[in-house]
């Protein structure tokens, strides 16, 4: 069927072609990681002490909860640091971090 230098030849090229693809592999999960944190602006529209957690209207309309509320209080604009969860919904995004928007007079 194949000779020495025929499967040689094939052994190459599924080596060529596996190594092709895991740089294929690892360039999407590059570009997945760089869009994966981005900033999201809100405002606080409740903040709960019972439960330790403020509620947050993003500027999209959306609303988010947040674990901590000391030092919160509702109006506060803020900037929610969010991580995409690597899908293109929103509606599994994780805040990752939540501070003061600070506005340029």
């Amino acid at each position: 069927m194949f000779n020495r230098v025929g499967l040689a030849v094939v052994v190459v090229m599924l080596m060529v072609v596996i190594i092709i693809a895991g740089v294929v592999s690892a360039q999407i999960a590059v570009k997945q990681n760089q869009i994966a944190i981005y900033p999201m602006n809100g405002v606080i529209t409740h903040v709960s002490k019972a439960h330790n957690e403020i509620t947050i209207k993003d500027s999209t309309g959306n609303v988010w909860v947040w674990g901590e509320s000391e030092g919160w209080t509702v109006g506060n604009k803020v900037i929610m640091t969010m991580h995409n969860n690597n899908t293109s919904g929103i509606t599994d995004d994780i805040i990752l971090k939540v501070r003061y928007e600070i506005e340029a007079r």
